[in-house]
């Protein structure tokens, strides 16, 4: 079985066909939103030659990632990468603090993520729930003023 790596570039990185060499930004220019592209030649970028792929977001932002394989495979992939992440930063440094547990067992660890993940869950909802009572403020620059999981 072969593992699938995808990892996001930034839009002004140059990617190389063997004949020309352009930023991602604009090879992906044409894409409209909720689009996806995979570019069916590897590129050369950071001395690898990778396949790209690019999906353009509702918003009009542009993620473009590179993998070494399954390139079809490789937003979706992503996608699931980044939802893992997300989670465990919010375990390790955004009030849960599972580091400070200092838990080596894979067996204690195992179910202490988990417990930890079940009360991420409830604090979301419990902030939603709020936020419908009160709404979060929507700063100047779009984003809201608090996470849904610190309103309480």
């Amino acid at each position: 079985m072969q593992i699938c790596v995808s990892h996001p570039i930034r839009h002004s990185d140059k990617l190389d066909d063997g004949q020309q060499c352009l930023s991602a930004k604009v090879v992906f220019s044409a894409l409209q939103p909720n689009q996806q592209q995979v570019l069916s030649r590897r590129r050369r970028l950071w001395g690898h030659w990778l396949y790209v792929c690019a999906l353009r977001l509702a918003d009009r932002s542009l993620l473009i990632v590179v993998s070494s394989s399954q390139p079809e495979r490789a937003i979706a992939d992503y996608g699931r990468r980044w939802a893992i992440e997300t989670l465990f930063g919010c375990l390790k440094t955004r009030g849960f603090c599972l580091e400070s547990t200092h838990l080596k067992d894979p067996e204690r660890l195992s179910r202490m993520i988990a417990l930890l993940s079940i009360g991420l869950c409830w604090a979301f909802l419990t902030g939603e729930w709020l936020a419908e009572g009160k709404p979060i403020i929507i700063k100047k620059h779009g984003r809201k003023a608090s996470s849904l999981s610190t309103l309480f």
